[in-house]
């Protein structure tokens, strides 16, 4: 039992246990939306838009507990009710609370263009994806339908097979998928990651801004630590939704969140090395010995992670006896 064996998926129980016990079920964190500079009298803002990622990856997600679309919209209405009628600057979004790689070195090429081996940013949005949905005329596949709608373009090249077997290319928001999908499916949806959530947002944030008669300068003002403004700050789902919630999908996101969240209590900034090193040290002093444990990521993507038996028994046993979570 002492034997550290690949754990896969089972690396979120770790992940999720140490984070209720040094965070705890309540645990928030927010995003913050503000601006630098000064508004005139013609509602004309001399500054930037300014978004800091709080490092909430049920933002604007599919699996959140508010609509997807709750987050933009209380962006527009609160630049709307400071009455900001015009931004000379751009839209700035920091990513600066995670620090680190936002895909482990550790995880297969092969996995990474697919939502499951998606990033992991301090601004998150959207589950960090873009779905694609297919349909077989007799030849090969059409595209019917891709969400996020109009951002992404996507050529692809699809026909039945006897086996699943494709090949995606990936440059910016342009997207090629060849290959053959299983002769049994004349429907199917592709679901794969993108590397910039942040940009996406600023499009689709600048887009609504316009809707609204609010146009966006494009160029970012530069600025030496300018005094910035609070506008909102949009709370994320509690940490004992994320946990549920990513449990029962195994979401190797919002895992990949948790797991930086473990060192923000202690410093500025938080990495998937981080997070780690306070999982040893929380977990040691219980009786599971670290020596049994090779952690890369807090999802159980990375081939590379061995845990024993032991040691994740010791968790397991460790957190049912802890009657306040």
């Amino acid at each position: 039992d002492r034997q550290a064996i690949i754990p896969a998926s089972t690396v979120k129980i770790i992940t999720t246990a140490t984070a209720l016990q040094l965070l705890g079920p309540t645990y928030r964190t927010y995003t913050t939306v503000g601006y630098t500079g000064t508004i005139d009298e013609t509602g004309n803002l001399h500054g930037n838009l300014v978004i800091r990622g709080g490092g909430d990856p049920s933002l604007a997600s599919a699996y959140g507990s508010r609509p997807a679309d709750d987050f933009i919209n209380q962006v527009v209405s609160s630049i709307k009710s400071h009455h900001i009628q015009s931004v000379e600057g751009g839209i700035v979004v920091d990513n600066s609370l995670f620090d680190g790689h936002a895909v482990s070195p550790k995880w297969m090429v092969e996995d990474i263009i697919w939502d499951y081996g998606t990033g992991c940013h301090a601004f998150s949005y959207k589950d960090n994806r873009i779905d694609i949905d297919l349909r077989y005329n007799g030849k090969e596949y059409n595209i019917t339908g891709i969400q996020p709608a109009g951002r992404f373009l996507v050529e692809t090249d699809l026909v039945k097979g006897e086996e699943e077997d494709i090949t995606v290319g990936h440059n910016g928001n342009r997207y090629t998928v060849v290959g053959t999908i299983p002769k049994r499916k004349n429907r199917c949806r592709l679901s794969l990651s993108i590397d910039r959530p942040d940009a996406l947002f600023v499009q689709e944030l600048t887009d609504r801004l316009r809707l609204s008669g609010i146009n966006i300068g494009g160029e970012n003002l530069p600025g030496d630590s300018p005094v910035e403004t609070t506008l909102l700050r949009y709370p994320s789902d509690s940490l004992a939704y994320w946990i549920r919630s990513l449990n029962i999908r195994s979401d190797n996101l919002y895992a990949e969140s948790l797991l930086r969240h473990l060192a923000l209590p202690f410093q500025k900034t938080g990495s998937a090395k981080d997070g780690i090193a306070r999982i040893r040290q929380y977990w040691q002093p219980l009786g599971a010995d670290s020596l049994e444990l090779f952690l890369y990521d807090g999802s159980g993507l990375a081939r590379n992670n061995k845990i024993s038996a032991r040691y994740l028994a010791r968790v397991l046993g460790k957190t049912a006896q802890n009657t306040s979570i």
